[in-house]
């Protein structure tokens, strides 16, 4: 697959000149990922808007974190990716408490993954983040 043609930039069995028919049916983890993803953005109103958005800080460069929201903030959405594709990684993050709609100080912030199916509490600022490689995100919406 990596033989060059002599003479050209193109490779000798390059997918480029091959036709291949795949199962556009079939159930695989990218398939799920990507069918999850998609129904998050059509339900929450937070993810059809590109303005509302702020970065969070997180403490390892292969984690970002944003905090979206809309107008009304009746939907707020805390998305978590790693950028490592191979390695699991973990930090801590700071949670923006002070535009998170209505947290009240000492109460937890509850949310949900609508990736793992899990709900958490959180009670600090600073929250702690592990992401798998077959794993790479978090989407959580945010109940008070």
């Amino acid at each position: 697959i990596n033989t060059p043609l002599p003479n050209r930039e193109e490779y000798l069995n390059s997918e480029k000149f091959q036709i291949t028919h795949y199962d556009w049916n079939i159930k695989n983890n990218l398939i799920t990922l990507i069918t999850k993803i998609n129904k998050v953005r059509q339900a929450e109103e937070a993810l059809q808007q590109t303005n509302n958005i702020r970065f969070c800080h997180i403490e390892n460069d292969n984690l970002i974190a944003f905090y979206k929201w809309n107008d009304s903030k009746s939907s707020e959405i805390l998305v978590i990716i790693n950028l490592d594709v191979y390695n699991t990684q973990n930090g801590s993050m700071q949670l923006p408490l002070s535009e998170i709609k209505a947290v009240e100080s000492g109460r937890p912030i509850q949310v949900y993954d609508f990736i793992s199916g899990h709900s958490y509490n959180w009670y600090d600022e600073w929250c702690y983040i592990e992401l798998q490689a077959d794993q790479p995100l978090h989407i959580f919406k945010i109940n008070k």
